[in-house]
C-alpha cells in the first residue's frame, strides 16, 4: 500500500473508472432527478426554487471544470473522454430542466 501512495507500485489496473470530478457530477444529478420527482409529487414553490437554484449552480460548476479541463487538453495532461463526460452532465442537465420547465408550465 505504501509504494501505491508513493507512486512506486500500480495497485489499481481499472481503466474504466470515471474521474472523481465526473462521479461528483454524476451524484449530483442524480440528487437533482430525485428533487425533481418529489417536485412532481407535490409540486411546492419552495422546493421549485430550491431545485433552480440547485440546478444553476450545478451548471456553473459544469461549466467551470469544463473550461478548466479543457484547458488541460491542450497542453495534453487529460484526455478527452474528461470534456465528453461533463458534455454528456450538461446535457443531461438541460434535459431535465426542460422536463421540470414543461411541468410547471402546465
Amino acid at each position: 500500500m505504501v509504494g501505491h501512495i508513493y507512486g512506486k507500485i500500480k495497485v489499481i489496473s481499472r481503466t474504466d473508472r470515471p474521474h472523481f470530478f465526473v462521479k461528483e457530477m454524476q451524484l449530483y444529478l442524480d440528487y437533482l432527478m430525485g428533487l425533481t420527482v418529489e417536485w412532481k409529487e407535490n409540486q411546492e414553490n419552495k422546493l421549485k426554487r430550491q431545485i433552480d437554484r440547485f440546478a444553476e449552480n450545478l451548471n456553473l460548476g459544469i461549466a467551470y471544470y469544463h473550461q478548466l479541463f479543457n484547458e488541460s487538453l491542450k497542453n495534453n495532461i487529460i484526455n478527452q473522454k474528461l470534456i465528453t463526460d461533463f458534455d454528456e452532465g450538461k446535457l443531461k442537465l438541460a434535459a431535465l430542466l426542460a422536463t421540470t420547465e414543461k411541468i410547471a408550465s402546465a
